[in-house]
């Protein structure tokens, strides 16, 4: 919910200050189950899943480097 609170703030600047009046008219789009309140399992795990994908891109630079170190290596001291 904090993300598309966060996306709204475009929408306002010094000559469009938030007042009450346009928050009552602000629309949030957020996922809804099938009775149609707020789905607040599906964003607790599309949140993780985007936490688990940007540790694994993390990941990915240090693992290439040390593959890259250990091809060296091996080359170097002529390991197949």
């Amino acid at each position: 919910m904090a993300t598309c609170l966060e996306k709204q703030k475009n929408n306002f600047s010094f000559n469009r200050e938030v007042n009450e009046n346009r928050l009552k008219r602000l629309k949030i789009m957020l996922p809804v189950d099938d009775h149609g309140q707020p789905d607040y399992q599906f964003m607790a795990d599309y949140e993780r899943q985007l936490i688990r994908h940007k540790r694994e891109q993390r990941k990915q630079p240090v693992q290439n480097i040390r593959h890259g170190l250990l091809k060296k290596y091996m080359a170097f001291f002529s390991i197949s």
